[in-house]
């Protein structure tokens, strides 16, 4: 099955992860958190977010946090990031 997913994201040029159905997470300092092919957002605070991801269970904690973008592919954090736990 993993050779038939590669060889789908070379046919389309799509990244593997994204083919394989693995999530994406990419920070930018500490105030922006991008998270591509997510599974949903479980819970959210302004302190704690809590996402789930098809590796498990990211929770980002820090100060003034806010949900900036949210799709069904994509999300963004913003704020003060002061951890990320994958779990």
């Amino acid at each position: 099955m993993a050779h038939w997913r590669r060889k789908v994201a070379d046919w389309t040029e799509l990244p593997q992860n994204l083919v394989a159905g693995m999530s994406f997470v990419s920070l930018t300092g500490n105030t922006q958190l991008v998270m591509e092919n997510h599974r949903g957002l479980r819970c959210f605070s302004s302190q704690c977010m809590v996402v789930a991801s098809a590796h498990g269970i990211l929770t980002v904690m820090g100060d003034d946090l806010l949900v900036q973008i949210l799709t069904r592919d994509e999300l963004i954090i913003r704020g003060r990031i002061r951890q990320v736990i994958l779990s």
